[in-house]
C-alpha cells in the first residue's frame, strides 16, 4: 500500500504539480486546502487521528484563496490541524514550505518543535527537494549526496583522523574549489564551514560506550588523534550547479534537540549568543546556515550523524546570497 501524507497547500498550478509528482513517486496525498474546514473536521472526527500520516507537507506562502484571505492569515487554523496530528504521533516529521529569507521570518517557521524542515517556494523553486525530503523520510534513509537536487557526481573523501589534519583537509578543498571556478567568496564561506564541520567531528561528536563526550570540552588548541575505530569522513563534490561539503561521523551522539536549541538562541542573538566557552557548542550553526543555501543535518542514533552544506554556484555572489535557506534536520 502507498505511503500517506498530508499536504496542506492552496490549489495553484505549483501544488497541483507537487501533488502529480509525488503521487508519481508512490505516495498517496491527501491535498487539504479548506483549512478551516478540515481542522472542524478533526474536532467532529477524532478517531481519524488513530491513522496518522507518514508526513506532512505545510505550504505556508501559497496564493490568496477565493475569499481573498492569504495562506499565513490562516495560520491558527493550520497550528489546531497540525498540533492535533503531532499530539497523537510526536515523532511526525513537517516540512514547511515558505519563501523566507529574513532571520526573524525563519525562526517564526522553525521555532514550532515539530517542523524540521523549510524548503523555499519561488519561482526558481522545482519540487527536488521537496521529493527527496519525503524519499528519505519515507525510506528511513538521509546520508550522502542529494538525488534529484544535484546531477551525480563522484565526492572527493579524505578520512578525518587528527585535528591537526584541518589545515590540509581545507586546502584540498580549496584546491578543488579553485580547479572548479567556484567564486572566492563563495569559497571562503564554503571553507569556513568545513572548519566548523571538522572541528565538530573531531572534538564534539566522540563519546565513550556510556555516551559521555570525550573531547567536548578541550581547548581547540589541543591537537586530538582519534583512534581507527573513531575516524570521520570529510568529502565534498561539485556538478556545475551546487557545490557540497559535508562530514560525516561513526557516533550519532548528537541529538536533534540540541541542533534546534542551538540554531534558534543564535537566530534570536546573533553570533554572539552561540557558546564561546572553552569547549563550546562546537556546531556553528548560525555560521553555517547563514553561509550556505542548503543545509542537511542526518542523525542515526548510536551510528553516525552527517553534515551536509550546499551553496550554489552558478551565477554572481549577490545570486548566491539572496537566495533563500533550506534547513533539513532528519533522524533515521
Amino acid at each position: 500500500m502507498a505511503q500517506r501524507i498530508l499536504l496542506f497547500s492552496p490549489v495553484d498550478a505549483w501544488s497541483e504539480a507537487l501533488s502529480a509528482e509525488l503521487k508519481g513517486a508512490g505516495v498517496a496525498v491527501e491535498r487539504i486546502s479548506d483549512l478551516s474546514r478540515y481542522a472542524q473536521l478533526l474536532v467532529e472526527r477524532p478517531q481519524a487521528l488513530n491513522e496518522p500520516p507518514e508526513m506532512v507537507l505545510v505550504d505556508v506562502d501559497g496564493p490568496q484563496n477565493e475569499e481573498g484571505e492569504d495562506w499565513r492569515s490562516r495560520r491558527a487554523s493550520l497550528d489546531i490541524g497540525l498540533s492535533a496530528w503531532t499530539h497523537a504521533q510526536p515523532t511526525l516529521p513537517v516540512l514547511t514550505i515558505a519563501d523566507r529569507r529574513k532571520r526573524s521570518e525563519l525562526m517564526e517557521l522553525l521555532k514550532e518543535d515539530h517542523r524540521w524542515h523549510l524548503t523555499p517556494r519561488d519561482e526558481g523553486t522545482t519540487t527536488s527537494e521537496i521529493l527527496l525530503t519525503v524519499r528519505r523520510h519515507l525510506g528511513r534513509d538521509g546520508f550522502g549526496l542529494p538525488e534529484g537536487i544535484m546531477k551525480s557526481c563522484e565526492p572527493v573523501s579524505h578520512q578525518v583522523r587528527s585535528s591537526q589534519q584541518k589545515d590540509e583537509l581545507l586546502g584540498s578543498l580549496g584546491r578543488f574549489m579553485e580547479k572548479v571556478g567556484v567564486h572566492r567568496r563563495v569559497a571562503a564561506s564554503a571553507r569556513m564551514v568545513a572548519d566548523e564541520f571538522i572541528v565538530n567531528a573531531v572534538y564534539n561528536a566522540p563519546v565513550d560506550e556510556k555516551g559521555n563526550h570525550l573531547y567536548r570540552h578541550r581547548d581547540r588548541r589541543q591537537s586530538v588523534e582519534l583512534a581507527p575505530k573513531d575516524e570521520a569522513r570529510f568529502f565534498y563534490a561539485c556538478d556545475g550547479d551546487f557545490l557540497a561539503v559535508g562530514v560525516r561521523d561513526g557516533f550519532g551522539s548528537l541529538k536533534a534537540d540540541t541542533v534546534r536549541a542551538y540554531l534558534l538562541r543564535a537566530m534570536q542573538g546573533g553570533q554572539d549568543q552561540i557558546e564561546q566557552k572553552k569547549g563550546g557548542a562546537g556546531l556553528g550553526l548560525f555560521v553555517t546556515l547563514e553561509a550556505s543555501n542548503k543545509l542537511f543535518i542526518t542523525i542515526k542514533p548510536g551510528e553516525g550523524t552527517e553534515f551536509l552544506a550546499l551553496f550554489a554556484i552558478g551565477g554572481s555572489y549577490k545570486t548566491f546570497a539572496s537566495r533563500p535557506k533550506s534547513f533539513h534536520l532528519q533522524v533515521v
